[in-house]
């Protein structure tokens, strides 16, 4: 669960990151939302949310949700240090599917290439419906994902 937070830290612009307490005691519209979604989630520190859902080819998916500044931010860890490990038929296919996919971002982040997932909303147009079916794709991309760098 660690790794989860290094890699949210990671993913969020510096300006995003560098909030006061006063902005981080309000409670943002996504707490508003996440009950709302059908998902049952856990709160972390730092309002981060995070839920596990089962997919066809990983049983376990983990889905994390946060907000700030105006900004919802959606994302699963596909796998830790991926791109060591990833072939040129895989990187394709992670490609085609990157371009398949409806607002899913799908890539390895700077730091440890951590192979993940990701999809970006503004938080003052957000509503039930648009979260739940960012978390749905998220969880089908995630699991897509999962089965390409499976394949050897």
């Amino acid at each position: 669960m660690k790794y989860i937070f290094y890699i949210l830290l990671l993913l969020l612009p510096a300006s995003m990151q560098a909030q006061t307490k006063t902005e981080t005691a309000k409670p943002g519209k996504l707490s508003s939302l996440i009950g709302k979604t059908g998902y049952e989630f856990t709160k972390t520190d730092g309002d981060i949310y995070v839920t596990k859902v089962e997919g066809k080819h990983n049983k376990e998916i983990y889905l994390i949700a946060t907000e700030s500044e105006g900004m919802v931010v959606l994302f699963s860890i596909v796998q830790e240090k991926a791109g060591a490990t990833i072939s040129v038929q895989q990187m394709k296919q992670l490609m085609k599917l990157a371009l398949d996919l409806d607002r899913i971002k799908v890539g390895l982040d700077d730091e440890d290439e951590t192979l993940m997932v990701r999809v970006d909303f503004s938080s003052r147009t957000l509503d039930a419906q648009e979260l739940t079916e960012g978390l749905d794709q998220i969880g089908v991309a995630a699991d897509e994902a999962y089965a390409i760098i499976q394949k050897k």
